[in-house]
């Protein structure tokens, strides 16, 4: 579920990001969104409509399940291309899960930042030599 996120927001498939939250789940970004996890994933993805390009990665997943329960970290790194500008993102998703009639869905999502940066968009060197 965790890379069904990412997927999901980079293919613009708002079917498969709904479907990682329970439907009482609540996401806390941390200065950006307060809401339920639906609610986001509506927010979101209208947003990933104005970009250029969007690419989202999960490194580092740590998970501890318990039963029903699990809680994950993972750290997120996201690149959004936009107005001739390049948004590099790097923040951490702390999830609290619960099994429910058998699905793992997210009950509570705490985002934090760690880096952004904004870059224009490069141009890559012409290659040259080689047959």
């Amino acid at each position: 579920m965790l890379y069904r996120y990412c997927h999901a927001v980079d293919r613009m498939d708002s079917e498969s990001g709904l479907d990682i939250w329970h439907p009482d789940g609540l996401a806390h970004y941390e200065g950006i969104f307060e809401g339920t996890g639906q609610e986001f994933m509506t927010w979101c993805l209208q947003g990933m409509e104005l970009m250029d390009g969007v690419s989202h990665q999960l490194t580092n997943v740590l998970i501890n399940v318990d039963g029903d329960t699990a809680r994950s970290e993972s750290y997120v790194h996201a690149c959004e291309r936009t107005g001739g500008n390049d948004i590099i993102v790097y923040g951490r998703y702390s999830d609290v899960w619960s099994r429910r009639n058998g699905q793992w869905r997210i009950d509570r999502r705490y985002y934090r930042h760690d880096v952004v940066s904004v870059h224009p968009v490069g141009t890559f060197p012409q290659m040259t030599g080689g047959t």
